[in-house]
């Protein structure tokens, strides 16, 4: 996907916006997406309880 950040001052401030390029369709228009964004990989799940045992496990390694 192509993602760009909001940096606009407001309720969206830092919402990650992602699509990918070529025209999309919004109620019936055709909104094309212009955009020289490189794609790059989005995680749309992830595992939590791994997630949080190595932050616990690096933050508690001596």
């Amino acid at each position: 996907m192509c993602v760009e950040v909001s940096i606009q001052r407001g309720m969206d401030y830092g919402t990650s916006h992602g699509y990918v390029k070529g025209g999309y369709v919004s109620g019936e228009d055709a909104l094309p997406i212009d955009s020289n964004l490189e794609p790059i990989r989005v995680a749309y799940d992830m595992d939590f309880d791994a997630l949080v045992e190595l932050y616990v496990s690096a933050l508690t390694r001596r």
